[in-house]
């Protein structure tokens, strides 16, 4: 765009055909008390095309001071829609060897269609397809943090190396809205998650 703007916009399509059920996830069968009358295992279907679009725009604002700033939309004929965005500003400190990078992120996914976080005994599923994954829910996330790089001298041919370490804070946010049966109610059935990172990593 200009000297100090790059920007950047992708279109991919990802189409996955076979086995793509987790042999691990099961879905309990609840009977009209709250009790568990038995389990499932899930099914999903042997095909899925995934679309989305992302746009990327870096600005450089001074030569110490710079920011990026990502969208990006996906959605699938299971009838996922999820929405990102993501920001990353970075300070380079004076001696150009170093610097700080505050990054915020923003996530938002619809639930597959044939997500359920449990099967009640008297009824019939409405199609052949099940799945209590929570990763196929409707959830929000938020993750911010910041990491921290040292340049150091290169290795062999390459310049210069890279040594940093990032710390982050996720927390997810389920939009389940599934009515439940009288025994359960009251209960938190659809807890959020909170996580650290640490992560330490050298490049060269």
């Amino acid at each position: 765009m200009t000297r100090s703007w790059l920007s950047e916009f992708n279109i991919s399509i990802d189409r996955f055909h076979g086995y793509l059920n987790d042999p691990y996830k099961i879905t309990s069968i609840i009977d009209g008390a709250g009790g568990t009358a038995g389990y499932e295992y899930e099914s999903r279907p042997d095909q899925r095309t995934r679309k989305s679009v992302n746009w990327e725009n870096r600005v450089a604002w001074s030569s110490q001071v710079s920011t990026a700033l990502s969208l990006r939309y996906m959605s699938d004929d299971w009838r996922v829609r999820s929405d990102t965005a993501q920001l990353h500003l970075r300070w380079t400190l004076s001696n150009r060897h170093r610097y700080i990078e505050p990054t915020i992120r923003w996530y938002r996914q619809t639930a597959a269609d044939f997500y359920l976080p449990f099967l009640l005994s008297t009824e019939k599923p409405a199609t052949s397809y099940q799945s209590s994954d929570s990763r196929l829910g409707a959830f929000r996330a938020l993750t911010y943090g910041v990491k921290y790089a040292q340049k150091l001298p290169g290795l062999g041919s390459r310049p210069e190396s890279e040594i940093s370490i990032r710390a982050e804070y996720y927390q997810q946010t389920l939009e389940e809205r599934t009515p439940v049966p009288a025994g359960l109610q009251g209960l938190d059935l659809y807890p959020g998650l909170k996580a650290v990172l640490v992560q330490i990593g050298w490049r060269f």
